[in-house]
């Protein structure tokens, strides 16, 4: 019995099990002709690459197609150490194809603020101030950065590698980064951190009047986005244009285009187009999964019409013919999908721009009004991929967990005469048996069956107007004050204190406090001269020090900031601090003891002087002398001029051979 398929629809809703008789073996056919051969199996553990992790350099590992706004953190593809060992060079290649452009970079979830557009050449860190608005400055001048948005040889990479430039890589149409890291053990720059960019993603050609532009440009409609991924010769579909109705194509971008009201996270009206594509196509997975994955997110699926491929948007539509017993040959097969394939809640997972990419969800449920009596929960989840904002994810999650209620499936044959309709019409059935009249269905998929008299075999899903009504949505909140410590926030010193230590060796003394030390680790003091410019640091886990090996009457710069156990620290508190002249205190109570002996006979008579005294110094104004110069000179006559003859290191000193007199 030859059969072709004349039309069909690809659901990629929650009733799968509704839909799954529908999708027959001729539709089956169709499909894996066009998916399945060149779409190769993702790795078990395999994380999308362009979303939430760096993949490590690895030739197997293939780049994302980034689609609208997104924040990538890419896959390393060169990294070399320069030949002091100070400093890292690496390439991140972000995806496939150029894209528009590279806007904020972020450092471990800090925003970092650079001296120049990270598009036009390399720039320099001044700032990073994270998520509490603290700033910090462990990245300033370790830190600069390259965005190469549409590929290209890679200049920098050229003149700090020699080995790079040899080999004349160009990297074409792929957008990458460069980046030059200096370690710095002291600010705690001890390699590439979890660095990610925010960007604004893939240019491809746009659809205007059903036509495809010759030149690309950035747009983060889903329709365009699945144009060319359908398009895509590398990684994606690799269809020509000739096998898309792009007439579909464009009822659906001006669909998901039409701007629609919302009330924010604060509370005022705002408004954006319906349904925008966000997200990174996952180039490990299967080329159909990620179809899907591009079709949820925006209510739409995948028709095949006449043989050309189409999207017909799930929405509400007049009903386009009314078939009754004239048009149904022989009865309708009626299928209930049971009560277990029913959903009464729905959790939409997807990566809000608000909360920085962070994955988040909408939970919705069905209303009581809905649900059969004694009706368990019936849950299903699903992943919005492409989506980056709650209102969004609610909108389309609202159609599909309505659409999960729906529970009858039928398939009937009809005369050749309507083989003008396609998958996604709404008719109309009226049938004696069922007692139905105009009952409103959506076609699935119809086959033609060439027997002895040619027949259409059409398949279709009940259908509700109702369920395709535009919701009031409210934006979600961006930040729940859960009013817990953040442990990048790192508390400054206070009461910080200096003085000079009194001691017979210039030293300061530095002491100080943390108001909440929750979080500190350890301190850092520096000191410098004031007419210096590099300081000294020191690195400590108590509340003070004693800064020593100073010079006397010199004022120093001294500052403290304190560190957290991640390597966070606080800013500098500065203060400045003179030392104290060293004045010794001049000797007191001085007095001499003469004893005389006899030494020999050529000799004579000689006597010695033993010398004693004592030193007082005063507390800051003078200090204990580390020795003492005994000077001595005849009382009257010739040489009465003093001379040292000796130095003592404690307080007494002894003067031998004296003579009489």
């Amino acid at each position: 019995m030859p059969t072709a398929m004349v039309a069909a629809l690809v659901s990629w809703g929650v009733s799968t099990a509704v839909a799954t008789f529908i999708v027959n073996y001729a539709l089956s056919v169709v499909i894996n002709k066009i998916f399945g051969p060149d779409a190769p199996d993702a790795p078990e553990a395999q994380k999308d690459p362009g979303v939430d992790t760096r993949v490590s350099p690895n030739t197997a590992n293939k780049l994302p197609i980034l689609y609208g706004a997104n924040r990538v953190r890419g896959t390393i593809v060169m990294a070399e150490l320069s030949s002091d060992n100070k400093t890292m060079a690496y390439i991140l290649a972000l995806g496939e194809g150029a894209i528009n452009t590279v806007g904020l970079a972020r450092w471990e979830g800090s925003d970092l603020t650079l001296d120049g557009d990270i598009n036009t050449g390399l720039r320099s860190v001044t700032n990073a101030v994270d998520l509490d608005g603290v700033s910090q400055d462990f990245l300033n001048g370790n830190l600069k950065l390259r965005a190469y948005a549409n590929g290209g040889a890679c200049s920098e990479m050229n003149s700090f590698s020699s080995d790079w430039a040899s080999k004349s890589r160009t990297m074409p149409n792929t957008p990458y980064i460069y980046i030059e890291l200096t370690y710095d053990r002291d600010e705690g720059v001890t390699g590439l951190a979890d660095i990610s960019f925010d960007i604004q993603g893939k240019k491809i050609k746009t659809l205007t009047g059903a036509t495809l532009s010759s030149s690309t440009s950035y747009s983060s409609n889903p329709a365009e986005c699945i144009v060319d991924y359908m398009t895509d010769p590398i990684s994606g579909l690799g269809l020509s244009v000739g096998d898309l109705d792009l007439t579909s194509f464009q009822t659906m971008k001006d669909f998901c285009a039409v701007s629609l009201a919302y009330t924010d996270s604060s509370g005022s009206s705002a408004s954006a187009p319906r349904y925008t594509c966000n997200g990174a196509v996952n180039t490990n997975s299967a080329t159909n999964a990620n179809l899907r994955n591009l079709m949820v997110s925006c209510q739409t699926v995948l028709a095949f019409n006449q043989g050309k491929f189409a999207v017909t948007i799930d929405s509400a539509q007049a009903v386009t013919k009314n078939l009754g017993a004239d048009d149904i040959i022989g009865g309708i097969s009626i299928t209930d999908a049971g009560f277990d394939n029913l959903v009464n809640e729905l959790t939409l997972g997807f990566r809000s721009v608000k909360t920085n990419y962070k994955q988040d969800q909408v939970v919705l449920e069905s209303p009581a009004s809905v649900r059969n009596a004694n009706e368990p929960l019936l849950e299903r989840t699903i992943d919005l991929p492409f989506t980056n904002n709650s209102v969004e994810a609610e909108r389309a999650g609202s159609i599909l967990l309505n659409q999960g209620r729906a529970s009858t499936a039928i398939r009937f044959r009809a005369t050749v005469a309507h083989i003008d309709l396609e998958a996604g019409d709404i008719i109309g059935i009226t049938d004696e048996t069922t007692g139905w009249v105009n009952e409103q269905f959506r076609i699935m998929s119809i086959t033609e069956m060439n027997e002895t008299v040619t027949t259409l075999e059409i398949s279709a899903i009940e259908y509700e107007a109702s369920v395709y009504t535009d919701l009031s949505l409210n934006e979600r909140s961006d930040h729940i004050d859960t009013n817990l410590l953040s442990p990048n926030k790192v508390s400054e010193v206070s009461n910080l204190v200096t003085a000079d230590a009194l001691t017979d060796l210039p030293a300061i003394n530095v002491s100080w406090s943390v108001a909440d030390n929750q979080f500190v680790d350890n301190f850092a003091v520096r000191y410098k001269k004031t007419t210096e410019s590099v300081y000294e640091t020191i690195t400590l886990a108590s509340n003070s020090y004693t800064i020593k090996n100073l010079e006397d009457n010199v004022t120093y710069n001294i500052g403290v900031r304190s560190y957290s156990s991640l390597g966070r620290h606080s800013v500098y508190v500065d203060t400045t601090q003179a030392t104290l002249e060293r004045i010794p205190e001049s000797p007191s109570s001085l007095s001499a003891v003469e004893d005389v002996y006899n030494t020999n006979q050529a000799a004579g008579i000689r006597s010695r002087v033993t010398l004693t005294w004592d030193i007082n110094p005063v507390s800051g104004s003078t200090f204990n002398a580390t020795s003492v110069i005994i000077e001595q000179r005849f009382s009257t006559g010739v040489g009465v001029t003093w001379k040292i003859i000796g130095t003592s290191t404690n307080s007494s000193f002894v003067i031998n051979d004296l003579g009489s007199g």
